[in-house]
C-alpha cells in the first residue's frame, strides 16, 4: 500500500497514489500514519486540491511536528508556500503539542487511538 503509493507518485500518478496512501492510512500507526498523511497532502497538492492538502498537512504535523522542516523545503508544496494558511500550519506545528489537532480521518484526536 504505502510503497505502491510511493511508486505511483514517482510515476506521476497522484490520483492512484492517493488511493494507496489512504489504504495505508487505514492500517497505519505511529510515524507511518504521519508519513501516509504527508504523502496524501502531496497527492492533493499535485492535483490542485489545496484545501485537502492543507488539511492532510495539519493532521500529519499534529502526529509528527518534526515533519514541518521537511514540508518547508518540499517542492510539492511550492504552490501552497505563499499562502497564509500554509505558513500558519507550519507555525502552529512548531508551537503546539502533537495531540492538539483533530484527525478528520477518525474524528478523534490522535492520542485517542
Amino acid at each position: 500500500m504505502f510503497s505502491t503509493g510511493v511508486d505511483l507518485l514517482a510515476d506521476g500518478r497522484p490520483e492512484a497514489a492517493l488511493a494507496e496512501f489512504e489504504k495505508s492510512l487505514a492500517h497505519a500507526a505511529g510515524t507511518r500514519k504521519a508519513d501516509s498523511l504527508y504523502n496524501i497532502a502531496i497527492c492533493h497538492a499535485r492535483l490542485g486540491r489545496d484545501e485537502e492538502a492543507l488539511q492532510a498537512m495539519r493532521v500529519a504535523l499534529a502526529l509528527d511536528p518534526a515533519l514541518a522542516t521537511e514540508m518547508e523545503t518540499d517542492a510539492d508544496f511550492a504552490t501552497l508556500a505563499s499562502t497564509d494558511a500554509y505558513r500558519e500550519i507550519l507555525t502552529a506545528a512548531r508551537s503546539a503539542p502533537p495531540d492538539s489537532c483533530m484527525d478528520p480521518y477518525s474524528r478523534r484526536s490522535p492520542t485517542q487511538r
